[in-house]
């Protein structure tokens, strides 16, 4: 089982049906609450596992059936270890009439005709693994074709005229009529040559799409596409879908750029660079103006990548300027979820192999107390909880890209903080019933990811010898509670002395203590 648990568009469900009607053990990476309850209720036999390579290998058949993504990896891992894996969206076998029959379903919703091409497939396994010999062979002469053609002794490595642009600049737009025309002035005046925009309104009730439809129609090179609300993670989408430049760069129609923001990253774009980072200017409207760093200086890391990496503003969008083949590699879309950005961009960070950082505020960031990310209507933060998971599962599936860095000391340091601030530091102004509730979802949710990183014995003494004794005991004391299992029962011991934790407390040492 190669699909998202977690991803409604996915068939995984469907797939776990036809396993049923099969009467075979189900393999799935780390099955959650509703999965291990499905399996139960159909008697589908459940075998969890830790990791991808487990997940992969050793099995009859792989299935690996969407039609929503199409990712190559998973299918290409599959077959050349000699396991049939099925499909679905994908046009890349259309030349080879014998895989496509055995190995492409037609439709996600039938699960009988799922079960048959499982049945088919393992009968003729010795046929289609000879077929795909031929089909490998074929596409690892076309990739090295066209590596042959990308990769050479230029310094401008890809050609940018497999691109109709250079750029494209994305502007998500709901409800901002007070704002985006700073914005868009801001842009028009740092932009440079053969760059388009994608003004993308999702949905706006004010004057947005009016000011945003005058600005299409003086210019060119701007498309203007307007569609019904779907939130800031569709508008991505749609901006990866519809993006005709090789590079992609997301502005927030309620911040602005410097000047120089596309300027000073021209040389580095020409030299084909996976990804531009700037620093934030952060700005609270009519108090004060202060820069952000990109490069987090909190911890000392070995390396300015694992300072990138696994900086607080690490997943934004809006500081980088991202080679869009990065997205379409790895077959990414962003979580239809607020923290949108923290489901994909962390995954494009790593799989990322010439990183320029350019130590400079170009993004200038407005924080307003009534944007999405600061809306305190919602206590509890049930998008962090499902974020987390969705970067979890991904994870696992792509760590065989992420030869850079260390997959758990990633996890412990960009989950921890996260964890912290946006799911633990929520608690404490619940109500018991409440409490119980939440902390029961985190724990049927992102449990097992709760426990590896507090029970890594280095890293949490690590970040507790950044506070002050008062500090470090209380946090040993609910550390111990969460690895219990018990967190319900101490948050609500000390409902009356509770602290918050935070990543600014192991820079500046900030007793935040609740009253």
């Amino acid at each position: 089982m190669l699909n998202s648990q977690n991803d409604a568009k996915d068939s995984f469900y469907n797939e776990l049906t036809a396993i049923s009607l099969l009467g075979k053990e189900a393999k799935v990476l780390e099955p959650n609450k509703v999965t291990k309850k499905f399996c139960k209720d159909f008697n589908i036999t459940l075998k969890g596992v830790k990791n991808y390579e487990q997940l992969i290998s050793d099995n009859e058949i792989n299935l690996y059936i969407n039609f929503t993504k199409a990712n190559i990896i998973p299918f290409l891992d599959s077959m050349n270890n000699g396991i049939i894996c099925l499909l679905g969206n994908t046009n890349i076998l259309d030349n080879y009439p014998i895989l496509k029959k055995y190995l492409v379903v037609d439709s996600d919703d039938d699960c009988n005709e799922i079960k048959d091409k499982c049945i088919d497939a393992l009968e003729h396994k010795s046929e289609i693994l000879e077929q795909y010999q031929i089909f490998i062979k074929n596409y690892e002469e076309t990739v090295d074709k066209l590596k042959g053609e990308f990769i050479g002794e230029e310094k401008n490595i890809v050609r940018t005229d497999d691109y109709k642009y250079l750029i494209t600049i994305v502007i998500p737009i709901y409800n901002v009529e007070k704002y985006i025309e700073k914005t868009l002035q801001s842009v028009f005046s740092a932009i440079v040559d053969n760059t388009e925009i994608l003004l993308i309104n999702d949905g706006s009730t004010d004057n947005s799409a009016k000011i945003a439809q005058k600005f299409a129609s003086e210019h060119s090179n701007v498309r203007y596409i307007s569609q019904e609300n779907h939130g800031l993670g569709n508008v991505r989408n749609v901006g990866l879908k519809e993006a005709k430049g090789k590079y992609i760069a997301s502005i927030d129609s309620d911040d602005t750029i410097n000047c120089n923001f596309f300027k000073e990253a021209m040389p580095y774009l020409k030299q084909d660079v996976d990804i531009v980072i700037y620093d934030w200017l952060s700005i609270i409207p009519d108090k004060e103006t202060f820069p952000t760093p990109a490069l987090d200086k909190m911890l000392n890391f070995e390396n300015n990548y694992k300072s990138l990496l696994y900086a607080t503003i690490m997943p934004s969008a809006c500081n980088k300027i991202i080679k869009k083949s990065l997205y379409d590699e790895l077959h990414l879309t962003y979580a239809e979820l607020k923290y949108e950005d923290f489901s994909a961009n962390p995954l494009i960070l790593m799989k990322a192999n010439k990183i320029k950082y350019i130590n400079k505020p170009y993004y200038e960031y407005m924080i307003r107390s009534n944007s999405i990310m600061r809306n305190t209507k919602k206590i509890v933060d049930y998008d962090m909880i499902k974020v987390i998971k969705i970067l979890e599962d991904n994870i696992s599936l792509y760590s065989n890209l992420t030869h850079k860095i260390d997959i758990k000391e990633f996890k412990n340091y960009v989950f921890w903080w996260r964890i912290e601030e946006l799911i633990i530091n929520k608690i404490y102004d619940l109500d018991a019933a409440e409490i119980s509730d939440y902390v029961k979802l985190i724990y049927d949710n992102i449990g097992d990811t709760l426990l590896e990183i507090y029970k890594d014995n280095e890293f949490v003494d690590n970040i507790i010898s950044k506070f002050d004794d008062e500090t470090k005991d209380y946090v040993m004391k609910r550390n111990k509670a969460i690895i219990n299992k018990k967190l319900e029962k101490f948050i609500l011991a000390h409902k009356k002395d509770y602290k918050i934790i935070t990543a600014a407390m192991i820079l500046y040492n900030i007793d935040n203590r609740g009253e």
